[in-house]
């Protein structure tokens, strides 16, 4: 049960994330852009689920969902905003991790998108 909630809450990011590359270049995604998409996607949606995992969004009750429980998602997803906003700002070079090249050369609009559609 915990393993099919996780793995839909990043499918749900990772949908997200994609859905606002196709917003952002009206469903018609250049050549040049198709090798910084699948990084971009996995860096932005993992930022995402991190930080709605430190936020203890996943351990809310959605049964009886509140505004409580709203400002919650909202807050988690903004600091994860903030955070590829940092990482876009001030590229880091992180051996061994996840290469943010792809992070880095996202459109501002797939980042904002990507938040909003999550």
């Amino acid at each position: 049960m915990w393993a099919a909630r996780e793995l839909s809450t990043l499918a749900i990011l990772i949908v997200a994330a994609r859905g606002a590359f196709l917003l952002r270049f009206e469903f018609v995604v250049p050549d040049e852009w198709i090798a910084v998409v699948t990084p971009a996607v996995l860096a932005l949606a993992l930022v995402q689920y991190g930080l709605l995992a430190v936020g203890s969004v996943h351990r809310r009750s959605w049964r009886f969902t509140g505004v409580t429980d709203a400002v919650a998602v909202l807050r988690a997803l903004g600091l994860s905003a903030l955070v590829v906003a940092g990482l876009k700002v001030l590229p880091l070079p992180l051996p061994g991790v996840l290469r943010l090249d792809g992070l880095v050369a996202t459109p501002w609009s797939v980042v904002l998108l990507s938040h909003l559609l999550a």
